[in-house]
């Protein structure tokens, strides 16, 4: 649109003729408008070490969805999780990590990114009901878990380390 001083505001792309005229003698001056792009992908992903995800981006020009867009993935810690040239992260072991998706919408434009946040979680984990005690003698059963499967032989070695003088192990 053009107000009554000349100035023009975007509010659609596309293009359009913009005429100033005093008495009988007309300018002309023809604007473009077009809408930024953006890329839209998961913020947030949360996998187990050895899991994996995949990301599912697109490109959009405003709100229309561009088709046929390319995408680079990359990883700032390789080390947690990884990504293929496709878009699947692989959980390589526990921590975080962000993910960077790339495209360049059209020759001579500048790249457009996003960034994923990646939780790798591990597959062994425990799980207790409780992690305060509020009474001497008071005690807790630990749930040793691997892949969601409780652990139950004797393969699970526990050791403590309170850090305190709170806490005794009977001998």
């Amino acid at each position: 649109s053009v107000d009554n001083t000349g100035k023009v505001t975007a509010v659609s792309a596309g293009t359009a003729k913009i005429t100033a005229a005093v008495d009988s003698i007309k300018a002309e001056c023809t604007v473009t408008v077009t809408a930024g792009y953006s890329i839209n992908v998961s913020k947030n992903v949360s996998i187990k070490q050895d899991g994996q995800d995949t990301l599912n981006a697109k490109l959009y020009q405003g709100s229309t969805i561009v088709p046929n867009a390319t995408f680079t993935y990359s990883s700032n810690k390789e080390s947690i999780a990884t990504v293929s040239t496709s878009g699947v992260i692989r959980g390589i072991a526990p921590g975080t990590a962000t993910i960077t998706v790339s495209c360049i919408p059209a020759t001579g434009l500048q790249a457009v990114t996003a960034t994923v946040n990646v939780t790798v979680s591990s597959r062994f984990e425990i799980g207790c009901s409780s992690t305060k005690f509020t009474s001497m003698g008071q005690s807790i059963t630990l749930t040793p878990k691997f892949d969601g499967e409780e652990v139950t032989d004797e393969t699970v070695k526990w050791t403590f380390d309170s850090g305190s003088s709170y806490f005794y192990t009977e001998s």
